[in-house]
């Protein structure tokens, strides 16, 4: 499952809602859809974070405001960091972690790398893990990078997580370059 268009995104939020019969104005909405990315996962946090707020405000108002985005801000950002966190383990698990890092590093500079881009930074990444081909296997196949659709290009999984990656994991050694 792919990141959502900006439209889409509003309406798994929008619609959900509205079957309980609770309306969502347009800047919270456009708040909401900008900070998760697109990515369904932080769409449905979102969701489920202001749809607790409305339904257990029981004034009635039924309406999910920029105020009570702001409440459910803390809430979204917990789960979103405590997902982080598990993608972090699970990549150090994989001895990927410094393929992710260089990888983030990479994506800093730009938002769209060509495969030969893609293994130039993986390269990068210092020994002790998969070789390039595989540790570019495992990264697509663990969402943290993605072929842009109609394109021979990579974009990242999710922008926040490579932040989090870059804020986290340790600095290569590049005295332990692979792959060349």
């Amino acid at each position: 499952l792919g990141r959502l268009d900006e439209g889409a995104a509003g309406e798994a939020i929008r619609r959900p809602l509205a079957q309980d019969g609770i309306g969502v104005e347009d800047e919270a909405l456009a708040r909401i859809v900008r900070e998760s990315h697109g990515y369904p996962f932080f769409v449905q946090l979102w969701g489920r974070a202001v749809w607790a707020r409305v339904r257990g405000a029981g004034d009635g108002g039924g309406q999910v405001t920029m105020a009570v985005v702001e409440e459910a801000a803390g809430e979204f950002e917990g789960e979103r960091n405590r997902y982080y966190s598990d993608r972090y383990r699970e990549l150090e698990k994989r001895a990927l972690l410094p393929a992710a890092r260089a990888l983030a590093a990479a994506f800093r500079d730009e938002a769209r790398l060509s495969d030969a881009a893609l293994d130039r930074a993986l390269g990068r990444s210092g020994g002790g893990g998969p070789g390039i081909a595989e540790a570019a296997k495992a990264l697509e196949h663990l969402g943290f990078v993605w072929q842009a659709r109609g394109t021979l290009s990579w974009e990242p999984g999710i922008s926040g997580l490579l932040d989090y990656i870059l804020e986290h994991a340790p600095p290569p050694d590049e005295a332990d370059d692979i792959g060349g």
